[in-house]
């Protein structure tokens, strides 16, 4: 046989023992390792099996021979750092994991080591980075580290190393508010104040945590936080906010809310005077229009004036203001709304009852039976809502 056939049958033959190797893999690791002992998938399957049925020494000398051929194999070091576990100390242990985490980045089981004892020792910022790092792999149990995360904020310090994280605007902040918003006000209002704190903190953003603290009736607590956000001081807010329509409505906090309300169109329209709120109403039956806003009024009696015109309105009896205790639903305020097309002031006093109305909703209703009697068709124009305390 020349030396180039030679050549050639010998690589033949390790074509084959490779190809062979590759397909013991991933069912006979030790076979594939037995067969090339140089194969890095053989050696590495070798050593996830050794170190699953607990066998840390063989895995450990495993991870060892193929760290051998392939120093910069990150994989095998995290293997080799679980395998060694404490061996040399806390301080080595950490180092081996941390050497892990440099090399195979997207080792999950090594990042979630790295995050329970960076946590343990207290240095949340560090436990974050490895936070970071799992939240950005694509993986099913990503929903419940989101949890996890927003669960652990109700520590305050946790919420303030937090808040700096979410300041740098990682991929996952979205997600982690709104899971954030959804669970208990105890747990998710650490963070939220924090990134309030900061000025860290959107309208779009701060809306869900406001909502979440007015249906568990702490209407005091939102007001205060939504109003801490504002430019000025808050005792100079009026008792009903932006009743001119000044700025568009934010949909949160003691904003006007505008609902989506099949049938009706809002819109809010300058001219020279300022600016007024318009709802065109296209004769589907409406219950309640869209426009709505939360007060916190304290017990006392009040005056609700507004100006109003309506082009062409159809309305049977027609639309009225309503104002409501928010925990039982208790109506204490009607203001119809009989306006012509100009425009025309019109009040109503009301009195806030001292027992079980910590919170209010002003909503704008029809009033009529629930179906066709409902049908709305035509214009209503609004500006220059107010609310002022007139007496005990």
């Amino acid at each position: 046989m020349t030396l180039a056939l030679a050549l050639l049958a010998a690589a033949a033959v390790h074509i084959v023992t490779a190809w062979r190797a590759d397909a013991l893999v991933a069912t006979d690791p030790a076979g594939a390792a037995r067969m090339r002992s140089d194969h890095p998938g053989a050696l590495l399957a070798l050593a996830r099996a050794e170190l699953q049925r607990g066998d840390a020494g063989a895995a450990a000398r495993t991870a060892q021979q193929l760290l051998a051929r392939e120093p910069a194999n990150g994989t095998a070091f995290a293997v080799l750092a679980r395998a060694l576990g404490d061996a040399g100390g806390d301080a080595r242990q950490l180092e081996r994991y941390r050497i892990a985490a440099r090399r195979a980045p997207r080792d999950v089981s090594i990042r979630g080591w790295l995050v329970a004892h960076e946590l343990q020792a207290g240095d949340f910022p560090a436990a974050l980075e490895h936070i970071d790092a799992l939240l950005t792999l694509p993986s099913r149990d990503r929903a419940r580290l989101l949890e996890s995360v927003a669960k652990l904020a109700a520590d305050p310090a946790f919420a303030d190393a937090l808040a700096v994280r979410l300041g740098e605007r990682p991929r996952w902040r979205a997600d982690l508010l709104r899971v954030a918003s959804a669970m208990d006000v105890a747990t998710a209002d650490p963070l939220f104040a924090a990134l309030q704190r900061n000025a860290d903190l959107s309208a779009s953003e701060r809306g869900p945590w406001l909502d979440a603290l007015i249906r568990q009736g702490r209407w005091g607590e939102a007001f205060a936080r939504w109003a801490g956000a504002l430019p000025g001081p808050p005792q100079a807010l009026p008792l009903l906010y932006n009743g001119a329509f000044a700025v568009p409505p934010s949909n949160a906090g003691f904003d006007w809310r505008v609902r989506r309300v099949d049938g009706v169109v809002f819109e809010r329209v300058a001219d020279s005077d300022g600016s007024f709120a318009r709802l065109r109403f296209l004769g589907s039956p409406v219950g309640r229009a869209g426009l709505e806003q939360p007060l916190l009024l304290a017990p006392g009696r009040y005056r609700l004036g507004l100006v109003a015109r309506a082009s062409d309105l159809r309305a049977e009896p027609g639309l009225e203001w309503s104002i409501s205790c928010a925990g039982d639903g208790r109506r204490v305020a009607t203001v119809r709304i009989a306006a012509g097309p100009r425009w025309e002031a019109i009040a109503a006093a009301f009195e806030i009852p001292p027992d079980d109305c910590d919170g209010q909703w002003l909503r704008l209703i029809n009033s009529a039976t629930p179906g066709v009697a409902q049908r709305i068709r035509g214009e209503l124009e609004l500006r220059d809502l107010r609310i002022d305390r007139v007496g005990p």
